[in-house]
């Protein structure tokens, strides 16, 4: 059983590649406004920042992440399904009659 005492920091993994992990750590108390840090962990180093930008490019230099989504854009829409169907009566309840 674990003891009573103030609540853990809400963590969260943001991104993990080559051992290096960022986070995101949210820590606050009822009163305050939530404090929110960003920590860079690999090669045996932890790095806070206060800012993602901050983290982000430090994440980048230790593992040569890519500035945006290496993936192809995915092929436009077929402009045939933006269109509403036509010919079929739409449902609903019937109005009375005065």
């Amino acid at each position: 059983m674990t003891k009573a005492g103030p609540p853990l920091p809400l963590r969260r993994l943001l991104r993990a590649l080559a051992g290096v992990e960022m986070w995101h750590i949210e820590d606050g108390a009822k009163d305050r406004i939530p404090i929110i840090r960003y920590i860079v962990k690999g090669n045996g180093e932890e790095n806070i920042f206060e800012r993602p930008h901050l983290a982000w490019r430090q994440f980048q230099q230790l593992t040569n992440a890519p500035d945006r989504d290496p993936r192809p854009q995915p092929p436009p829409l077929d402009s045939s399904l933006l269109k509403p169907k036509s010919g079929k009566p739409k449902r609903g309840r019937r109005r009375r009659m005065p």
